[in-house]
């Protein structure tokens, strides 16, 4: 519901944008490896469309594709 609010949507977009940001980034500093680190980010998010694209980030990792190539495929993490 919020995403459709057009000021609003934006405003959650990029704290829970941020709050995977940092999340990662914690994770990975002590030692997560990135798959683990995107399991465990993409349950904390709370927005269904960055899970789904951080479940499809973990899942190309595990058969070995580059991860900022996925990362940039779906819309959800800007440039």
């Amino acid at each position: 519901f919020m995403f459709r609010l057009p000021l609003f949507g934006v405003l959650f977009e990029r704290a829970a944008l941020t709050k995977v940001t940092r999340t990662m980034r914690d994770l990975l500093q002590n030692g997560v490896s990135m798959v683990e680190t995107l399991r465990l980010t993409g349950n904390t998010v709370g927005r269904n469309r960055i899970e789904r694209k951080l479940q499809e980030l973990r899942q190309a990792v595990e058969e070995g594709g580059s991860f900022s190539r996925n990362l940039g495929d779906g819309n959800v993490f800007p440039d």
